[in-house]
């Protein structure tokens, strides 16, 4: 059974965010690890509300990047392996650019709420 491009996009991040000098190559990659970001942040604090709705509505990358900082700013991401390669992403989604000045893709933003790449 061939993989859909999320599958795909998913199973190369898995493998580069581990390494060392990685960076965010493309808009996909990018809101996946978003929607990872924001899955982790979630799980790690439920007794916060949480709408989602929130961001895959944001108009703007700025306007995400600035809603993603407010909660995850002064979050302790912990020293355990997947809380290192979480910050790790946290800054690189902060240095990024998207192509795409449009709004957030919503595909991929989703599809890192429900993979886990950590």
């Amino acid at each position: 059974m061939p993989k859909n491009e999320l599958g795909k996009v998913y199973d190369a991040l898995k493998v580069r965010v581990k390494e060392e000098g990685f960076e965010i190559e493309n808009d996909r990659e990018y809101y996946l690890l978003i929607g990872q970001l924001l899955q982790f942040y979630k799980k790690c604090n439920n007794k916060a509300p949480f709408n989602f709705n929130t961001y895959a509505d944001a108009k703007t990358d700025r306007v995400l990047k600035n809603k993603l900082d407010q909660i995850l700013k002064h979050f302790n991401f912990g020293n355990t392996n997947t809380g290192v390669l979480l910050e790790k992403c946290y800054l690189k989604v902060k240095e990024y650019t998207p192509q795409n000045k449009g709004a957030a893709d919503q595909t991929y933003l989703v599809g890192g709420t429900v993979l886990e790449l950590f």
